[in-house]
């Protein structure tokens, strides 16, 4: 039963926006990060501002197109909340995939972007939608 709840959560339209706007916002943050180390940022700082920004924008574009709810402050504020999970998982992903791993530093935010996508959407929908009903 559990199974199939998760299972039906990830067919929905909802999480395909989701998934399609998480696109939006992998390619933004890659840019930026990307665009930032070109000026020689540290590679890890360079993937917090690019969190930061991008985050932002995904907060305007999940509100308006998946969960087609009103931007409030309240959201907001609580959005970032839904990130700081996946900001330590992509801060010491990035780290390990980069010192450890060896991979190029170009790459270590696309893959660590890629493997948040399910524990973000599941977080962020209740602060979208789950957290009105409370009320």
């Amino acid at each position: 039963m559990m199974i199939k709840r998760i299972k039906n959560i990830f067919l929905e339209l909802e999480f395909i926006k989701f998934v399609i706007i998480g696109f939006i916002n992998t390619f933004n943050h890659n840019v930026i990060y990307l665009l930032l180390i070109y000026f020689n940022v540290y590679y890890v700082i360079a993937n917090l501002f690019a969190f930061i920004i991008s985050m932002t924008i995904s907060f305007f574009l999940n509100s308006y197109i998946t969960f087609k709810v009103k931007p409030t402050w309240q959201r907001f504020l609580l959005f970032p909340l839904s990130n700081l999970p996946t900001l330590f998982f992509q801060t010491i992903g990035i780290y390990l995939v980069v010192e450890i791993g060896g991979l190029p530093k170009e790459y270590g935010a696309l893959v660590l972007s890629l493997l948040s996508i399910p524990f973000t959407f599941i977080i962020m929908r209740y602060i979208f939608k789950y957290n009105d009903k409370k009320k």
